[in-house]
């Protein structure tokens, strides 16, 4: 009976663990990837409007850099012409380096991480209109960063989940099983000389 009893109370936290778990990793996982996916589209999101500010003022003035000088020096980008470029911000020069990136090998939308660890977003394009060629870079790397902490977080709090879903599954399981135990224990103290004892019901 004992091991009725154990094999009863090991299935119940078992499914009791298998269901906490299941849920837990679908909510776990369905956090990660919504705020992962919402992180990733608010970058890109930037990187397109900044290239489209640029390519728009460049067009606007017909290709006068004098106009592109009041988009300022905060954001990231260069333009190049025949071959050659014709402007960089101050900020593309700190950060990325005249000469470090490879932009003949840049496809119209690619990644590059800097020799100092910094992940940078770039789009490359053509404003028609003036010929200029346009490359606008975004700094992600604080984005991924958090991406990759938020993937720890959940990852260590799985395993932290299914020891504390054991441990309350036993628990729970035990309290649920109590009154059989109680029943089985009186059931065996009754005898031919204690018919008159009763097995204890506590909730009919």
């Amino acid at each position: 009976m004992i091991l009725g009893k154990s094999s009863i109370r090991l299935r119940l936290t078992l499914w009791h663990t298998v269901v906490l778990i299941v849920i837990l990793s679908v909510i776990s996982f369905g956090s990660y990837f919504f705020m992962r996916n919402r992180l990733e589209s608010e970058a890109q999101s930037k990187l397109e409007n900044g290239f489209l500010t640029v390519e728009t003022v460049i067009k606007n003035s017909s290709g006068d850099l004098a106009d592109v000088y009041h988009l300022g020096q905060e954001s990231l980008f260069q333009l190049s012409q025949d071959g050659r470029v014709v402007y960089q911000t101050l900020v593309w020069q700190d950060r990325l380096g005249s000469g470090v990136l490879k932009v003949d090998s840049l496809e119209e939308s690619s990644s590059w991480e800097s020799p100092e660890g910094s992940l940078f977003w770039l789009k490359r394009g053509i404003e028609t209109d003036s010929g200029f060629e346009i490359i606008f870079a975004q700094d992600v790397t604080s984005t991924m960063e958090y991406i990759r902490g938020l993937a720890v977080v959940f990852l260590a709090g799985i395993p932290i989940a299914l020891i504390l879903a054991v441990l309350g599954g036993y628990v729970l399981a035990g309290r649920a099983l109590s009154p059989v135990k109680a029943i089985t224990q009186k059931a065996h103290e009754i005898n031919a000389e204690s018919l008159s004892e009763r097995l204890p019901v506590l909730n009919p």
